[in-house]
């Protein structure tokens, strides 16, 4: 299987359905980056690693 960093890699979006520790380590990742990306966060688990980035368009379900 592989990990969250390597799903990610490459991906226009990713789907956080989980609050899963091994996303943490995926989301540095992606703040480290400066790739566009669409994160859709259901829960807004990283919502403090991710919401302000600006390279990443951060949304949750049911928040402005």
């Amino acid at each position: 299987g592989r990990d969250p960093v390597d799903a990610a890699r490459g991906a226009d979006a990713i789907v956080i359905a989980t609050e899963w520790p091994e996303f943490l380590t995926a989301a540095e990742s992606v703040r480290a980056g400066d790739r566009a990306l669409l994160v859709l966060d259901p829960n807004g688990f990283l919502a403090t690693l991710l919401g302000s980035e600006s390279h990443v368009r951060y949304i949750t379900v049911g928040r402005p």
